[in-house]
């Protein structure tokens, strides 16, 4: 993995920040980080001898007939400093390791005995097997092999009567058939693959399929992990991992990919605690002891664990107003600090003030003002809503935009009314916000800016906002007299998207007193041709 340098990691977390603050998805059909280099066939090497004896305890014990699929707690802290799910008023770990005392796994499932290949296998089916054929890694083949046994005599080889499957080779074949001749407890050969099958991997392979399930024909010895106690069998489209902890669980290439790149078994995610779950042909998820891993195929695969994870758990997660993950959980410049970035949001934490998710108006507001290092500090709470505002506090203020239409104040004496993002009664294809302001004692001047913004529906790519800003000044500033009505007229071409407005006031009462206030709208979706002749950007007055 190569260095950055401190600057040059800020600037891309701001980067991806502000592109979540947009509320556009990036396209991120593959996983972020560079992928292994892929694992040699069995062909490479000259195939195993039989296996005569296998000692009992190193082979992955079988699992009770009510073995079942585990899902994981998600309060384990994640990357290098995760959100920790302690009280708010302890610091975060730093461990990158799994801490011995894992919590319960959550409430249990039933295996599923099916061949149908979960969603992410066709996303992950042409990406590089993830090696582990070097280094510390590796682990070490579970089996003690001696001489293969010989043919009887007259014996006919299966390859010589019919054709040997791609992927293998005859001596492959014929390899795995004496292997079949040779007892071992616990242990199944599915020909022309020369490598077994044992313990609780083989129940979970036969109850997924066997070799017509999606995993296919073995491709690898089983291994013993690093950590002398998990087990693992690799397959042509996926491998199966054994801890006695968290029993046998699929893994496909798509998902490995990511979990190599956080350090397999040895780093925080741990073991996998579930088969994946999908979400539709496009999406799904698959519990490890750490975290979770989301996949959806616009955004990639991402990890979301701890504080996070659990809040991200109770707002309805991959199909919650969130959506799916679009990052890792990061560590913004403060270094205290932990966040993922989110299809329509982003959700922050801190070890004072807990997990939180801000989206929509408020995270573009507070992402304009410098997310949590600007001017709004930390987000301290989640975000609410009465009849009238949706209002989120920070560590050094509040966020907050009207429900009203138009967002109406009465400030002082002056009213003042912004209205909301509307496509435009007599102005072709265009969209419109109309601000106005009276004051009714005197004033040195009365001054506004609105600001109408758009985020344009581009697909999966990378989005570019569009604003357009007006406004309006009435009077010298030194002076006080009644002044004219303040008004201006916000527009732009519609475009299929999401528009907002924002107007902020500048009053200068007679004795020369400051008033300064901001009138935040919702964001409208206008362009869509649905919605009524003020929301379809094809309305014509010609």
């Amino acid at each position: 993995m190569v260095s950055v340098g401190t600057a040059s990691r800020h600037r891309t977390r701001l980067r991806i920040r502000r592109l979540a603050a947009t509320l556009v998805v990036c396209a991120l059909t593959v996983p972020s980080v560079g992928v292994a280099n892929a694992q040699p066939t069995t062909g490479t090497e000259p195939p195993p001898p039989a296996i005569t004896s296998t000692p009992e305890a190193d082979l992955a014990p079988a699992e009770p007939e009510a073995d079942q699929d585990r899902e994981p707690e998600s309060g384990q802290p994640t990357t290098t400093a995760p959100a920790s799910d302690v009280p708010s008023d302890s610091a975060p770990t730093t461990s990158r390791g799994r801490p011995a005392d894992r919590p319960t796994p959550r409430e249990q499932q039933p295996h599923q005995a099916s061949v149908e290949a979960p969603p992410s296998f066709e996303e992950g089916k042409n990406l590089p097997m993830p090696s582990r054929d070097e280094g510390p890694l590796r682990g070490r083949p579970s089996h003690s092999y001696n001489n293969l046994p010989k043919p009887p005599p007259g014996h006919t080889f299966r390859s010589e009567t019919e054709p040997v499957p791609d992927g293998f080779t005859k001596e492959e074949a014929d390899t795995a058939e004496l292997m079949a001749m040779t007892a071992t407890a616990g242990c199944e050969w599915f020909w022309p693959s020369p490598h077994a099958v044992c313990g609780a991997i083989l129940q979970r392979y036969k109850a997924m399929g066997g070799r017509d399930s999606w995993l296919g024909l073995p491709n690898s010895p089983e291994y013993t992990n690093p950590d002398g106690i998990g087990k693992r069998s690799q397959f042509l489209n996926g491998s199966i991992y054994w801890h006695p902890s968290t029993g046998a669980h699929p893994v496909t290439i798509l998902y490995m990919t990511k979990w190599n790149q956080l350090g397999w078994e040895t780093g925080w995610l741990g073991y996998p605690t579930a088969g994946e779950v999908g979400h539709g042909p496009f999406g799904s998820q698959q519990e490890f002891q750490g975290a979770g891993l989301f996949w959806s195929q616009p955004t990639g695969v991402y990890a979301v664990g701890g504080a996070i994870r659990a809040k991200y758990d109770t707002v309805g997660g991959a199909t919650g107003f969130l959506g799916y993950p679009t990052s890792d959980e990061l560590t913004p410049p403060d270094g205290v600090g932990r966040f993922n970035t989110f299809q329509r949001g982003s959700i922050y934490w801190h070890p004072i003030f807990g997990a939180h998710p801000v989206h929509g108006v408020i995270l573009a507001v507070w992402g304009n003002a410098g997310f949590e290092a600007g001017q709004y500090g930390y987000p301290i709470a989640d975000e609410t809503s009465t009849s009238t505002e949706t209002n989120q506090q920070f560590q050094h203020g509040h966020i907050a935009f009207s429900l009203q239409n138009p967002v109406a104040q009465d400030f002082h004496d002056c009213k003042l009314n912004t209205e909301w993002p509307h496509v435009s009664s007599h102005v072709d294809n265009t969209v419109n916000v109309v601000t106005t302001g009276t004051c009714t004692h005197p004033k040195r001047k009365v001054s506004h800016t609105t600001q109408l913004v758009h985020t344009p529906e581009c697909g999966f790519g990378t989005c570019v906002l569009r604003t357009r800003t007006s406004g309006d000044s009435k009077g010298d500033g030194v002076n006080a007299v009644i002044q004219e009505d303040n008004w201006s007229s916000t527009n732009m071409e519609c475009q299929p998207g999401k528009y907002r407005a924002e107007t902020k006031w500048t009053i200068v009462n007679a004795d020369g007193g400051v008033l300064e206030t901001v009138a935040r709208t919702p964001q409208v979706q206008l362009g869509t041709g649905t919605g009524g002749l003020d929301k379809n950007c094809d309305r014509s007055y010609n």
